[in-house]
């Protein structure tokens, strides 16, 4: 819905952060403050919404940067315990994604 709209706009900003200029940089600490925030939020759809932006890319060998490492890391923990089959299995997609994309990125830099 409305909620995987606006994800997806964040997702297609997190590209542009890419650069090293300063705007990049601005760009980026926003991406990762409304990311950070939409991971811990209240609402489970919303949590599985934010991590598959975070795990999904266009490209597959694409790798994640630190800072979604990071919110990676954060995530795992507090939502492992969840007793809702369908919310593990659309959260186990979600970070096979993103294991896909580690592994991808490891190959295409040997």
């Amino acid at each position: 819905g409305n909620t995987r709209q606006k994800m997806a706009t964040q997702q297609k900003g997190r590209g542009k952060a890419a650069g090293g200029d300063h705007h990049g940089s601005l760009l980026k600490d926003r991406y990762g403050n409304i990311l950070g925030k939409a991971l811990s939020h209240s609402d489970g759809e919303v949590r599985l919404n934010a991590l598959a932006v975070l795990c999904e890319s266009r490209q597959t060998a694409e790798s994640l940067s630190t800072q979604d490492f990071d919110l990676l890391r954060f995530f795992v923990p507090y939502n492992m315990t969840s007793q809702d089959p369908s919310y593990r299995q659309r959260m186990e997609t979600s970070l096979k994604k993103a294991l896909l994309r580690i592994q991808a990125s490891c190959v295409a830099s040997v």
